[in-house]
């Protein structure tokens, strides 16, 4: 893969400054996305003064990042989360936020920006979404990005199953 503009979230860790580096000897344009909870910037300093880098230091947990993140990016490399088993069991509310609420939020971004893209005047409401029931949530928007997924039954349905 070369001259892409490509999204690594979790640029900071290990794994993610890796990536970065093959990416920019590849001659790819990096954006990193990290809030440095576990990465280091130790990781990143040898990218710092390379204009095809750029570093925002911000949560995937904070919608407004992934959408500063993710604009004009064609490639998503989502790397950040907060691993760990015993943290995860010690805190795991933290954990879960992370690593599935912000990777929900990565997902609808990138598919509010790939909407806007298609349609300028359609913009992805994420308010709306959020009041849109379980079932038709997965159905409209995940099944894009996962395949299928077995949608679940709403109560009426059961009901009427059970007469």
């Amino acid at each position: 893969m070369k001259n892409k503009k490509v999204l690594v979230t979790g640029g900071a860790g290990f794994i993610g400054s890796n990536l970065v580096e093959s990416l920019l000897n590849s001659d790819n344009s990096v954006v990193c996305l990290d809030n440095f909870s576990t990465g280091k910037r130790e990781n990143l300093k040898n990218f710092m003064n390379n204009p095809n880098f750029r570093l925002i230091e911000g949560d995937i947990r904070n919608y407004e990042d992934c959408l500063t993140a993710l604009k004009n990016v064609e490639i998503v490399f989502h790397e950040a989360a907060l691993g760990s088993v015993p943290r995860s069991i010690k805190d795991p509310v933290t954990t879960t936020d992370v690593n599935i609420g912000g990777f929900v939020k990565m997902l609808f971004a990138a598919k509010e920006l790939a909407s806007l893209k298609q349609n300028p005047n359609r913009a992805q409401n994420p308010f709306i979404i959020s009041k849109l029931d379980l079932h038709s949530i997965r159905e409209f928007d995940f099944t894009k990005y996962q395949g299928y997924i077995e949608p679940t039954t709403t109560l009426e349905q059961q009901e009427d199953k059970e007469k």
